[in-house]
């Protein structure tokens, strides 16, 4: 925050200028799943775990998924993914498609996050930090294997 804030415990970023934390969306998977804070989210012998869920204020859909990190990219132990779909069409009635979180708590739609496109063709839209900053170190302990 750049200004002094009275009552942090009431103060809400009306402007969104904080961002996101991709860290509360683990403690709502482990919500989701009956999982007491601070307790590692089983696997249960699946190569990955998947939660999805619809905010039921605003439509929008979300998918958190968490899976052994590629070293390729920089991250070891797991990795997590924080994707949303919101409800309704754009300008010329398509489907808003997939936004990813990244680490600094902005959303990247998913035609920012391939370095191709569909036909093999450089995709002049790629953004090489935000498809790194989209795939999330887990901390230490998230999961249990």
């Amino acid at each position: 925050m750049y200004g002094y804030v009275k009552d942090t415990n009431n103060w809400v970023d009306r402007f969104g200028l904080e961002g996101e934390n991709p860290f509360d969306y683990l403690d709502q998977v482990r919500t989701n799943k009956g999982i007491p804070a601070g307790d590692p989210i089983p696997y249960n012998g699946k190569p990955q775990i998947k939660d999805k869920w619809v905010d039921p204020d605003t439509g929008i859909k979300y998918e958190v998924r968490i899976h052994p990190a590629d070293p390729n990219y920089g991250r070891t132990d797991d990795i997590f993914r924080v994707q949303r779909q919101r409800p309704g069409v754009d300008e010329f009635g398509q489907g808003m498609g997939k936004e990813y979180l990244s680490t600094d708590g902005k959303w990247y739609h998913t035609s920012e996050l391939s370095e191709f496109n569909g036909d093999g063709s450089l995709n002049p839209k790629y953004n090489a930090q935000a498809a790194e900053d989209t795939h999330i170190q887990a901390p230490r302990g998230t999961t249990s294997h």
